[in-house]
């Protein structure tokens, strides 16, 4: 008797055993699948692993709107098993530029009916020391100091800016290394990408073009595009200019066709990407309410007024910035086309995980995030944000009805306004913000792609020292 119940429990385990082995197999090729088509921009094929129950909860659009959204991770390049609960597995993906967790969950057919991706949690560490210029001398000096060091608890930060004028006097500290093989701290001349805060030099450009009587910001886009677009109105209602510079246009945040292009690479998404690519795109869109209605933030829109802009004036974007901007206000360092210098003074750039990738942008995308500028030129670019003596820069800041200016983001609080815009690129990110009631403002350059939570965390308690103290 007990050799046969032996027998039977071996026979079990064994069975166990191998339903087990054939559970785990199922998983890694449907993970593998996945990662090979995520890489290879193949997002309709993600969606086609998918059973019937998944599909009733998520469109196909959604999920490869969602998909194409997270490119800033780079080609997946390792996987590892994380952990197992219930009937899911969690994969930790190893990114070009950043780590994600992917969720997958199979039904008795081993098809896909569970799925996601989420950002793989930051990683802090304890620091004694970070190097800067700061010299710790007044309260204000060792506040910035505390918010400083506190986001150089963020395993991957390399250097940080930040400029303030506070009640019109400049202050200016500088933290860690723009090279991470060097001691070097950064400076005011050190370049950085100003990634979306570029839109606001592109919407005070749209300004300038009003006054011009270049354009009028309630005309409808599609008599400065080439061709014809019915599919750009919905009930009769067409995409204005204030609608894409207020990003109430309802267009994608990037291209749907991006991956389209020659030599696609997510590291620097639109490198290829070209204007009749843009124009093709344009065409396929299909609005599904009317412009104006809602806020949808979009790089595409503010390509697009780029791209405007340059058609109408018959200049390209570089030169417009020149005349209208970095020219009279001397910001001879802020450009979307560097110099051999200048690229020698940039912070060299680092993803989220770490790497070190290449510069983002090109004639396309210069309008929505490829300025690259210095301290010293962006707080140039502040005092004039502030006295806003500039009738282009006063006029971007006019909020619509969304609280939105023409590119910048504002709020009046007590009286007061509060008028800002974030960047964020696959290694840069950036703030500039504005109190022109207190001739006050703050702008912060750094070159890694931090977690939103840890930039936020430092933009915040920066405006707050600067907007509450006396």
């Amino acid at each position: 008797m007990k050799i046969f119940l032996s027998i039977i429990l071996i026979s079990l385990l064994v069975n166990i055993n191998y339903v087990s082995a054939q559970d785990a197999k199922r998983f890694e090729v449907i993970r593998d699948s996945i990662i090979a088509r995520y890489n290879r921009q193949d997002y309709t094929g993600i969606y086609n692993l998918a059973d019937s129950s998944f599909k009733a909860k998520i469109s196909q659009q959604k999920l490869e709107n969602f998909l194409a959204g997270n490119f800033s991770t780079g080609r997946f390049i390792s996987v590892t098993l994380a952990k197992e609960t219930g009937e899911n597995k969690e994969y930790i993906l190893r990114g070009q530029a950043r780590d994600v967790i992917m969720v997958i969950g199979l039904n008795s057919k081993g098809e896909l009916n569970n799925f996601g991706l989420k950002n793989l949690p930051s990683v802090f560490r304890p620091i004694s020391h970070i190097q800067s210029n700061n010299p710790k001398r007044t309260k204000f000096d060792l506040n910035v100091d505390s918010i400083a060091k506190a986001y150089f608890t963020f395993t991957n930060a390399a250097a940080l800016s930040i400029g303030i004028i506070k009640d019109g006097k400049e202050l200016t500290y500088h933290y860690g290394q723009p090279n991470k093989r060097k001691k070097a701290l950064p400076n005011n001349k050190t370049g950085y990408q100003l990634a979306s805060v570029s839109k606001t030099f592109t919407a005070t450009l749209l300004a300038q073009a009003v006054l011009d009587n270049k354009v009028k910001l309630d005309d409808d886009i599609r008599q400065y595009l080439p061709g014809s677009y019915p599919n750009l109105e919905f009930n009769g209602k067409p995409i204005t200019l204030m609608n894409l510079a207020n990003h109430t246009a309802l267009l994608p945040a990037i291209p749907p066709n991006l991956s389209a292009q020659q030599d696609f690479d997510p590291l620097s998404p639109s490198l290829h990407y070209t204007e009749e690519l843009m124009y093709q795109a344009l065409h396929k869109l299909k609005l599904q309410q009317e412009p104006g209605t809602s806020f949808n933030y979009s790089n595409m829109g503010m390509s697009l007024v780029g791209l405007i802009l340059q058609r109408v004036y018959q200049k390209d974007y570089d030169h417009l910035l020149s005349q209208y901007l970095t020219g009279p206000l001397k910001m001879k360092n802020t450009s979307v086309v560097l110099n051999k210098k200048q690229k020698q003074r940039m912070a060299i750039p680092y993803s989220n995980n770490g790497n070190i990738v290449s510069l983002w942008g090109n004639d396309i995308d210069q309008p929505a995030g490829g300025i690259s500028s210095t301290m010293s030129d962006m707080l140039k670019f502040l005092h004039a944000q502030i006295n806003e003596i500039n009738p282009a820069i006063k006029l971007s800041h006019k909020p619509s009805s969304n609280n939105m200016g023409l590119g910048w983001g504002t709020r009046t609080i007590n009286g007061k306004r509060d008028i800002q815009h974030n960047g964020g690129g696959i290694a840069f990110r950036s703030n500039i913000t504005l109190y022109p009631e207190l001739n006050s403002g703050l702008v912060i350059l750094m070159n890694n792609d931090c977690d939103q939570m840890v930039f936020n965390s430092l933009a915040t308690a920066l405006q707050r020292l600067i907007s509450e103290s006396k």
